[in-house]
């Protein structure tokens, strides 16, 4: 708990972090020049931190990250394609394709188990990247009016954006209860 005092002092403020370490701030504002805050530290710390070596991490922890990584991967993917969703492109059997970029190919996570826990993706193009539109006003179109579209599913990239939400809280929750039952374990409260 840090409690601050209002005292007339230098223009640098001084702080006494829970850490113990002290260190000199930025100079005050002058808006606080007449009437700096100056934090103490009130006790020091009653539990002491447990020291575990950082490279070795308990099973369900290490199955919880590699699903953290994977949601994260997931989530970006879906935003990814979601935002490239109208980045139509020319035909690839139009007369000029060469002076437009192609249409945006969107891509899919495929995530899959591993032996001894954990999981990883892959990822893959969408079967069929582009699919046929029309859009006269486009300057890439062909004599017909159509362009290539991203075959881009909204309604599947949001159900991908819920999936990856989920999974970040339900691993997060695993590492909670991973950090506890270690704690419990040490008979060190958290």
């Amino acid at each position: 708990m840090i409690i601050a005092s209002g005292a007339s002092a230098p223009s640098t403020t001084k702080c006494v972090c829970p850490t113990l370490a002290t260190h000199e701030s930025l100079a005050a504002p002058k808006l606080l020049a007449r009437n700096p805050v100056q934090f103490y530290g009130i006790a020091e710390q009653s539990v002491p931190e447990p020291r575990l070596s950082r490279n070795r991490m308990s099973i369900a922890s290490t199955i919880a990250v590699s699903g953290l990584n994977v949601a994260t991967l997931r989530l970006q993917q879906a935003a990814t394609n979601i935002a490239n969703s109208l980045s139509d492109g020319p035909l690839p059997d139009a007369a000029s394709p060469q002076n437009f970029p192609a249409a945006y190919t969107p891509l899919r996570v495929n995530q899959t188990d591993l032996v001894g826990g954990g999981t990883t993706t892959t990822i893959t193009a969408v079967s069929p990247v582009t699919i046929s539109s029309y859009d006269p006003t486009a300057p890439f179109t062909n004599d017909s009016g159509m362009v290539a579209s991203p075959n881009v599913d909204l309604a599947n990239e949001f159900v991908q954006l819920l999936i990856a939400r989920y999974t970040s809280v339900a691993n997060a929750e695993v590492i909670r209860a991973d950090a506890q039952m270690s704690a419990t374990l040490l008979n060190i409260t958290v």
